[in-house]
């Protein structure tokens, strides 16, 4: 399933990027700094899907441990790795489309005039 989201989201890249057909050499039409824009805006949001799916199993682990201190604890370093992670994602997010706004790429948030 997730090799097919991927082959999905790079014929979308592809056929967004107006190079044509799937066959031959049309790769070679994509801008490079298009592409990588593109691929780091699927990471990111998959890592922030994986944020919340690791939350939401940290607070319920949290919730079902019943007063068990070994449960509890565990849940509670879930979501702390969860937190750090994705601060982490944030910060890389930022350097990612900073360097995509001077190289001229596609970015969300850093336009260059």
């Amino acid at each position: 399933m997730i090799i097919n989201n991927i082959q999905i989201f790079i014929c979308k890249v592809y056929a967004t990027s107006g190079a044509g057909d799937m066959g031959g050499s049309n790769w070679s039409k994509i801008p490079l700094n298009e592409l990588v824009g593109k691929i780091l805006d699927f990471v990111f949001g998959a890592a922030g899907a994986i944020f919340v799916i690791m939350i939401i199993v940290g607070g319920l682990q949290y919730l079902t441990s019943a007063g068990n201190e070994e449960t509890a604890t565990k849940a509670k370093k879930i979501m702390t790795y969860a937190v750090a992670g994705i601060v982490i994602t944030v910060g890389a997010w930022a350097i990612s489309e900073l360097l995509l706004s001077v190289i001229g790429g596609q970015t969300n948030w850093f336009k260059t005039p």
